[in-house]
C-alpha cells in the first residue's frame, strides 16, 4: 500500500545510526532525529505576555520565607519576591510571580536552590524548558538564535548533567525585542531529540519469537501475518515500529497537542499517556490520580524481571512520591510525553535520558528510583 511506503526501508546505512541491545524484540536500531512545532501553533505573543509562575507546594509563607533567606539574595530583590503582590496563598501552598528584575538578578547559586524545589512539583511542568547543553553552544545559532538571546537565555538557566534547566522563560522573551527572534528562540527551546525506531526482518527471522513479543498491541494474529508476510519477500527490511504500536500511541507519536487543547480539561500528561497505551478510545479518567492509584491497585502488578513492551515505568523519588511515567518498548527506549502543554509531543526517549532529567529536583548525589509495573492480564 503506498501509504504505507514510509515504513518500510530497504537499506539501512549511516554513521549516527546505534543497533539496540540483543532481546526479544528481535534485531533493532534507533536512527536519530528531531522535532520541533511550526511557528503558528508555539503562541509567541501568549507566552511573551505570560507571568512567570513559581510554584512552591506544600509550604506556607513562614517556610517559603525561611527558605529564601537562606540563599543570600539581594535584600531589593527578597522585598519584591516576598511583597504581598508577588507570593499568595493557593490550594496547594504557595505561588510565586516573580518580576522580571527578579528573574535575571538571582545568584546563580540562589537560582539553583529555587530550581530545584520547582522541579519537585509536576505544577511548574509548563514552565520547565530543559535544553541539552551541546545544543545551545553548537546549535541555537544555527537554527537563527541570535548570539544575544541565547546570552539571556543561559542567564537565567542552570547547568545540570548534559541539561540546561530553565523556569523563566517568559521573562527571557519579554527580553528579546524581535519577534523573529523570538520565534526562533522559542523553536529551538522547544526542539525535541527523540528517534526512529527500526526492526530488521530477514528471511532468518524467527516469527514466532518477535510475534510473542509484540502482539500485544495489534493483536497476535494481525501482528502475525504482518510479520510473516515480511519474511516471505525473502529480502532484507526495516519495519517502523509504529506499526506496531497500538492504535492511540501510533497516531500521536512525533506529534504535538493542538493548541486549542490547551484549554481541555483533560491534562494529557505523562501519566495519561502510559494508562492509555493500549486504550483507544483512551479513558480520560486517566487524569484523575485517585483513580490512577485505584487502577494500579486492581489491575497492575510490579515486576522485577525483564520488562516487555508495554510494561509502564514510574520515576519516583527515593521516598516513593511519583514524578514521571512511561511506557517501556525495547532495551532502553520508552514512549513518553514529558510535560503537559501544548509543546510537549508524545516521543521516543531513553530511560538514562528521562533518569537524568527527572533526577534535577533531588538532592547531590541522589537519582530517581525507576520501577516497572505490568497489566494482569499482559
Amino acid at each position: 500500500m503506498p501509504s504505507l511506503a514510509r515504513h518500510f526501508v530497504g537499506n539501512l546505512s549511516g554513521k549516527e545510526i546505534e543497533s539496540l541491545k540483543p532481546g526479544p524484540w528481535g534485531d533493532m536500531v534507533r536512527v536519530p532525529i528531531e522535532i520541533a512545532p511550526v511557528a503558528e501553533s508555539m503562541s509567541v505573543r501568549a507566552w511573551t505576555d505570560m507571568q512567570t509562575k513559581w510554584s512552591f507546594e506544600g509550604r506556607d509563607r513562614p517556610h517559603l520565607e525561611n527558605f529564601l533567606r537562606t540563599l543570600n539574595i539581594a535584600p531589593r530583590l527578597l522585598a519584591q519576591m516576598l511583597d504581598t503582590e508577588h507570593v499568595k496563598p493557593s490550594s496547594h501552598g504557595m505561588d510565586m510571580f516573580p518580576t522580571d528584575e527578579v528573574v535575571f538578578g538571582l545568584s546563580a547559586s540562589a537560582r539553583l536552590a529555587i530550581y530545584k524545589v520547582l522541579a519537585g512539583s509536576p505544577l511548574n511542568a509548563d514552565f520547565l524548558k530543559a535544553v541539552p547543553q551541546e545544543d545551545v553552544v553548537h546549535l541555537f545559532e544555527r537554527w537563527g538564535v541570535t548570539k544575544s538571546a541565547i546570552k539571556r537565555f543561559t542567564s537565567v538557566s542552570c547547568p545540570y548533567k548534559n541539561n540546561l534547566i530553565c523556569y523563566a522563560f517568559p521573562a527571557v522573551l519579554r527580553s528579546i525585542s524581535s519577534y523573529e527572534d523570538r520565534v526562533n528562540l522559542m523553536r529551538a527551546v522547544y526542539r525535541q531529540k527523540t528517534m526512529l525506531l527500526r526492526l530488521h526482518i530477514t528471511p532468518e527471522s524467527n516469527c514466532e519469537r518477535l510475534n510473542e513479543y509484540w502482539s500485544r498491541a495489534i493483536g497476535s494474529m494481525d501482528t502475525k501475518i504482518l510479520l510473516e508476510s515480511l519474511i516471505r519477500t525473502q529480502l532484507d527490511t526495516w519495519l517502523n515500529v509504529v506499526l506496531l504500536l497500538p492504535p492511540l500511541p501510533s497516531a500521536l507519536l512525533y506529534s504535538y497537542p493542538p493548541p486549542e487543547e490547551a484549554t481541555n480539561a483533560v491534562p494529557k500528561d505523562c501519566y495519561w499517556t502510559s494508562f492509555n497505551f493500549f486504550h483507544y478510545p483512551p479513558d480520560n479518567n486517566f487524569s484523575i490520580p485517585s483513580y490512577i492509584v485505584a487502577k494500579v491497585d486492581s489491575d497492575y502488578y510490579p515486576i522485577n524481571n525483564d520488562p516487555h513492551f508495554g510494561d509502564i515505568l514510574f520515576f519516583t523519588t527515593p521516598q516513593n512520591k511519583g514524578i514521571h511515567s512511561a511506557v517501556f518498548i525495547a532495551d532502553n527506549i520508552v514512549f513518553t510525553k514529558n510535560g503537559i502543554g501544548a509543546l510537549n509531543p508524545w516521543m521516543l526517549d531513553t530511560i538514562e535520558h528521562l533518569t537524568d532529567l527527572y533526577s534535577f529536583s533531588l538532592p547531590e548525589g541522589q537519582s530517581v528510583k525507576v520501577c516497572y509495573y505490568r497489566r494482569k492480564n499482559h
